[in-house]
């Protein structure tokens, strides 16, 4: 074997280790951060990330590998990369974020979003 093959070969086999941990992994769990936002207006987006856990309790983040939802778009919409931002003009209202990796069936996260408008001094 030449070493330029050698090379592609030793690269080749290094990008399938990386990727191994997401791709074709059978996560026991997902888990959304935070955890717990509380209320948020005056911010008025937050960033969601997705973890899949494995048996051993280890995690990958896999934002980009699930499909996000919001129980209710009119309040708050949610991209493909977890980013969720309050509608305009909302100031209260409660709502879902979800999160789903099709693998291996279809694996659910659930976080609960109180929207409030915070108290004047």
């Amino acid at each position: 074997m030449g070493e330029r093959m050698r090379f592609v070969y030793i690269a080749v086999l290094i990008v399938i280790f990386f990727a191994m941990p997401v791709f074709g992994a059978d996560f026991v769990k997902l888990k959304i951060y935070p955890e717990s936002v509380g209320v948020f207006t005056t911010v008025k987006t937050q960033q969601f990330v997705a973890f899949g856990i494995n048996e051993d309790g280890s995690s990958v983040n896999i934002t980009d590998k699930v499909s996000w939802k919001s129980s209710n778009t009119s309040i708050v919409i949610i991209n493909e990369t977890g980013l969720a931002q309050i509608q305009d003009g909302i100031t209260n209202g409660k709502v879902t974020i979800s999160c789903v990796y099709p693998k291996p069936n279809n694996i659910v996260s659930v976080l609960d979003l109180l929207i409030g408008k915070e108290k004047q001094q």
